[in-house]
């Protein structure tokens, strides 16, 4: 098993985070999916009552799929994009 490691500037060493093979797609995905929830936001503030429940699963599933996304990519790198 491979390990990446590098050294701080504590000279302390730390695992190197590596972005996936199929980064472009993945940051693509994470970027139509932070859009669809911020519209769905909107849209949640404009509907009725009986559309407001669907909106909220809509919402939920998205933002489990933005973590998920998160997770594969090294600790900052989608900072600038939320």
């Amino acid at each position: 098993m491979k390990h990446d490691l590098k050294i701080d500037m504590n000279n302390e060493f730390k695992q190197e985070e590596k972005i996936p093979k199929n980064f472009p797609e993945y940051s693509i995905m994470y970027k139509t999916l932070l859009n669809q929830v911020k519209k769905l936001k909107q849209q949640k503030k404009d509907s009725h009552e009986s559309k407001v429940e669907e909106i909220k699963l809509k919402i939920q599933r998205y933002e489990s799929e933005i973590i998920k996304i998160k997770k594969m990519f090294p600790s900052n790198y989608f900072e600038s994009i939320d």
